[in-house]
């Protein structure tokens, strides 16, 4: 047969086509459509099979579902991302994807299946029944479908991603109520003396006087810390996942920081560290040594969310303005940018991918600045009115 295929009548009186559709100098792999019903037909379809193996487009017809691909496509991408990330995916997509589109086969999957699912999941998406799902909570199962059929367009099982072509419906920018969700100096300050005596004091005191994230001032490590120069290395963090801790490398450049303290702090961390020593003696064969700045009595970690919720009573017992351990690194940040400290300083020791959004996040606090330089710049303008001229 040549390449150019051919076109014949079968004994129903319906018209078929067959070719070889491999690229030159592949491997020979024919292709056989049955059922037209007219020569003209059968033709079309041929030149137009051609055409898609000459572009490079051309996919074998498949009846594998959506299901199937998942199923094999969530385990093949595991060790490519982060184990919180795989674990959201494989949650939504067994929660919101498969109960809708798993059943349609993959190579028929349309745009419309996919606006027609987004708009379901907006409406009555929750699993509760209580309604729907929130614009930003589709927006991700549409990145993680998006990401899926791209991997399937790659490997030749579909020609395009159809998620390309989709509705989705657009998450709402919800500005962070950084303003809302922070302390005053004073606030601070009555915290900490209130708070002087617990065990976990000095993993609050570190956060409201650095802004380091939960995560990363309990994955520290004495090795990561310069209390010479006063410095901190940021390079891994403790996570949790499925309510279970893991310990994770920090990914991008920006999060992988250093971080100053202040002498008060050095002193603190001092202290600390020959306290944890007087526990290990104390503790003996049985103390777990992770090198961890801040451990239980037994080195082992503290839980993220057992932390945060410690944290969380105390702010109630003390009866201070409510915020969440989280909101700590706002109130940092809120401050520092209130003591006149750079936009650009604030934002590299936040970790923040760019100064802007540090702007854009702490906007209340740069109101402020902004109140203030109008006054100086003009200031120093009318002062400039009252200088002789050069002769």
């Amino acid at each position: 047969m040549s390449r150019a295929g051919s076109v014949s009548k079968d004994a129903n009186g319906l018209w078929s086509f067959v070719v070889d559709a491999a690229p030159i100098g592949a491997p020979r792999r024919q292709v056989r459509r049955r059922g037209f019903r007219t020569r003209r037909e059968a033709q079309q379809a041929l030149d137009l099979l051609k055409t898609n193996v000459r572009r490079g487009e051309f996919v074998e017809r498949s009846l594998g579902t959506v299901r199937e691909y998942l199923e094999a496509w969530l385990p093949a991408i595991r060790s490519t991302i982060e184990s919180s990330t795989w674990e959201s995916y494989d949650r939504n997509v067994h929660n919101h994807l498969l109960p809708t589109l798993g059943e349609i086969r993959l190579q028929a999957l349309t745009p419309d299946h996919l606006s027609d699912l987004y708009a379901t999941l907006a409406e009555t998406g929750r699993l509760d029944g209580r309604g729907g799902l929130s614009a930003r909570t589709v927006q991700y199962c549409h990145t993680i479908l998006h990401r899926a059929l791209a991997d399937a367009v790659r490997r030749g099982w579909v020609v395009r991603n159809v998620a390309d072509y989709a509705l989705v419906p657009a998450p709402k920018r919800r500005r962070r109520r950084a303003e809302e969700a922070t302390w005053t100096a004073n606030e601070v300050a009555s915290f900490l003396a209130k708070t002087e005596e617990e065990r976990l004091y000095l993993v609050w005191y570190v956060a409201l006087m650095t802004g380091m994230r939960r995560g990363e001032i309990l994955g520290l490590r004495w090795r990561d810390t310069d209390l010479e120069r006063g410095r901190l290395r940021l390079v891994r963090q403790l996570r949790v996942v499925r309510h279970v801790p893991e310990v994770s490398e920090l990914k991008t450049d920006r999060s992988r920081r250093q971080v100053s303290v202040d002498p008060e702090t050095v002193t603190l961390l001092r202290r600390h560290r020959r306290t944890q020593l007087e526990e290990r003696l104390m503790v003996g064969d049985g103390y777990r040594d992770g090198d961890l700045v801040f451990a239980q009595p037994d080195g082992t970690w503290y839980h993220p969310e057992a932390v945060s919720k410690v944290f969380d009573r105390r702010v109630a017992r003390w009866r201070l303005p409510k915020i969440t351990f989280h909101d700590t690194r706002h109130t940092w940040a809120t401050l520092a940018l209130q003591a006149g400290v750079h936009p650009k300083v604030v934002s590299d020791r936040l970790g923040h991918s760019s100064v802007a959004f540090t702007l854009d996040v702490y906007s209340h606090a740069i109101q402020g600045l902004d109140d203030d330089a109008a006054v100086r710049v003009a200031d120093l303008i009318h002062k400039g009115t009252h200088v002789q001229p050069r002769p």
